[in-house]
Formats: structure tokens, sequence, C-alpha cells
């Protein structure tokens, strides 16, 4: 049993060692759109997994929670006071 699963996983390296990353990428991606296509496994899974494609990037959010602004810009540091409702203060 350990020999045949060595002999298979002998192809599967072969048949990676065979053939670039962006084929193998545009293979997987071809799948998953025939997959949501057709409705296997009803596209649901496949369709999640096409999102994730880091050419499409579906699921990231909208916003960006936490984010921390380093170098504020002038407009703001100009209008600070108004931006905050407070009293200008006189130079």
């Amino acid at each position: 049993m350990l020999r045949a699963m060595a002999e298979r996983g002998d192809k599967f390296a072969n048949l990676a060692d065979s053939m670039t990353l962006q084929k193998a990428g545009k293979i997987a991606t071809g799948r998953l759109i025939s997959n949501c296509i057709t409705g296997t496994d009803k596209g649901a899974m496949s369709a999640k997994i096409l999102g994730s494609h880091h050419a499409l990037n579906l699921w990231t959010p909208d916003s960006a929670v936490g984010l921390i602004v380093l170098n504020a810009p002038q407009v703001a540091i100009d209008n600070k006071a108004a931006m905050l409702g407070e009293p200008e203060q006189s130079q």
C-alpha cells in the first residue's frame, strides 16, 4: 500500500514539475469557473475559493479597521480647530 502511495506521489510530483506555477494557476482558476457555472458542489465552495483568488480578491473588507495615520495631510493640520470643533487660537 505504501509503495502504491509513493508511486502515485511520484506521478503527481512529476506533473507539478512539468508545468509552471502560472499554468497551474490558470488550470485551477478555470476549474473553479467551470464548477461555478455548472453548479458542481452547487457552486458555493468553488465561488468562495474563486472569490479569494489574488486577482479578484472579493472578500476583503471595504474599510480599513484600526487605520493609523502616520502623517496627517497639511490641510488637516491647518484646519484642526475647525475639524475638532475647538475655538481657534490666535497666533
